[in-house]
């Protein structure tokens, strides 16, 4: 290692409650990050989230920088050896009431506290009011809880879990609760817009020239259920039953194969036959979604990728999804793009689902991204770069 960054004066701490797979390695920019900081990665799942762990710890790359924590103890020692004239703590925790006592020890050992906005997401109102969850009745009970906590963490005063630096990823960041207050303010964009901007490669050997691409989220099975305590909206029989007769409906009416972008997380390795023998990919979707006709998802977080190439989206849902705590989920942000989320359990004539889906409203899609994926005017260098300069540059 280079010896002037073993003698850096900044080191910079992110804390994370998930397995640190080599994906995450790459998209916090580790590398970027090393060139002119001490980086510690410290990793608080096993301890927050022990059930997780198991069942999600073989993602986990190997790498030096990765401190697993698994008590408060053992923190406040990591704390205690660390000792850097400039210490920045990235803060990816959730609401946990484990990972704010960590926040509070974070400050009390001078660290600066910093929020990355990695990829806003466009939230319903009635994903965050208390009272319309109550209302809506559409809740399972550890997602009530969920809720309930985020509000009653309001409380807390700000002084005690305040953050000092904010990377802000859109227009819409500036909206978010407490970033007015926050002292360090850096424009920069997405780690998804990141890909983009580090991509030089197009499909080049193309599975098949035009095509439908799916942005899978896992919908039945997703690791965040578990991890976060929130019940699957639909079962898995229904779900893939109606998807794949859409999939058939779609594939004979447009003449294009469907092919799925999987999420990186999802076992389907194991669940082979939910796909009917459609091609699949992991870690390509970007270079997928180039090469699309079209994009179909329900509220996938991928839709950064479309939305940066102009690709036609067709936004599905199903009447358990639509009922569920998901269903406002899609149809607020098919909304943004002036579009009604599809119903693919029905039997509605196709003509009149994609009439006009192919269609680009650059103006919906210029807002989207100016809101969630890059602020206006800033600069195109990888995000950990933007970071690094105004870290070495300010503090």
């Amino acid at each position: 290692m280079n010896e002037d960054i073993l003698h850096s004066r900044v080191c910079i701490v992110i804390l994370v409650e998930s397995p640190f797979s080599q994906r995450d390695f790459d998209r916090f920019g580790i590398e970027i990050l090393k060139r002119n900081f001490k980086v510690f990665i410290c990793d608080f799942t096993e301890w927050l989230h022990p059930e997780f762990y198991r069942i999600h710890e073989k993602t986990e790359t190997s790498n030096e920088e990765i401190f697993h924590i698994h008590s408060k103890n053992e923190f406040q020692n990591f704390l205690y050896r660390i000792n850097y004239e400039v210490k920045i703590a990235i803060d990816q925790l959730s609401s946990h009431r484990n990972a704010f006592w960590v926040r509070k020890k974070i400050k009390e050992y001078s660290f600066r506290l910093t929020q990355i906005q990695n990829g806003l997401i466009p939230t319903s109102p009635s994903e965050t009011d208390l009272v319309s969850h109550i209302k809506s009745k559409i809740f399972s009970f550890n997602e009530f809880k969920k809720i309930l906590l985020r509000n009653l963490f309001k409380l807390i005063p700000k002084e005690n879990i305040k953050h000092d630096i904010v990377v802000i990823s859109g227009k819409s960041g500036l909206q978010s609760p407490g970033v007015q207050e926050i002292e360090h303010k850096i424009y920069s964009h997405s780690f998804d817009y990141d890909l983009v901007i580090n991509s030089k490669r197009e499909l080049s050997e193309p599975i098949i020239k035009d095509y439908i691409l799916f942005l899978d989220e896992d919908m039945v099975h997703h690791s965040d259920y578990l991890h976060d305590g929130f019940k699957p909206p639909i079962e898995e029989e229904e779900y893939y039953y109606h998807l794949n007769r859409f999939f058939d409906t779609l594939e004979k009416e447009l003449k294009l194969k469907v092919i799925w972008a999987l999420h990186p997380r999802a076992e389907y390795d194991k669940r082979k036959h939910l796909l009917k023998n459609r091609l699949s990919f992991v870690g390509e979707t970007l270079r997928l979604v180039q090469n699309a006709k079209l994009v179909l998802l329900h509220s996938s977080t991928s839709i950064s990728f479309p939305v940066i190439s102009r690709k036609p989206l067709l936004f599905m849902t199903m009447k358990k999804l639509d009922s569920s705590w998901i269903g406002p989920r899609i149809r607020y942000r098919a909304g943004l793009f002036d579009k009604e989320a599809c119903f693919i359990d029905q039997q509605i004539p196709l003509n009149l689902v994609i009439s006009d889906v192919l269609e680009i409203n650059e103006e919906h899609y210029k807002h989207y991204e100016e809101q969630f994926i890059k602020f206006p005017g800033t600069s195109m260098k990888p995000s950990w770069e933007i970071f690094s300069d105004y870290i070495r540059e300010t503090l």
